[in-house]
């Protein structure tokens, strides 16, 4: 099957095999899906900064770490690094991913 026929819970259950931070459950996607966005957000406005639930955080990845784990999970390939995507679910108290 091409890439682009993927769906986004499949891309989730492929990077999730090798991953030691994605449970591989559908309530774990959902709050990827959550997390994913937020770091697109600030992928796209090379920022460090993002708004959840009306607070400001800093993230403490970098930009290329957040390309690092959008190209991931893009591509349903686990990379070393993913695993940091971790730390801003941590920040907005998203427990399980």
């Amino acid at each position: 099957m091409k890439l682009s026929q993927y769906s986004d819970y499949e891309k989730y259950i492929l990077v999730a095999q090798n991953s030691k931070v994605l449970s591989g459950g559908y309530q774990g996607f959902v709050s990827l899906k959550e997390v994913l966005q937020i770091i697109r957000t600030m992928f796209s406005k090379q920022s460090t900064t993002y708004e959840y639930n009306q607070n400001w955080y800093t993230s403490k990845l970098t930009i290329n770490e957040m390309g690092t784990i959008l190209n991931s999970f893009d591509s349903a390939h686990y990379r070393k690094g993913f695993d940091l995507v971790k730390s801003v679910a941590s920040q907005i108290a998203i427990g399980k991913i």
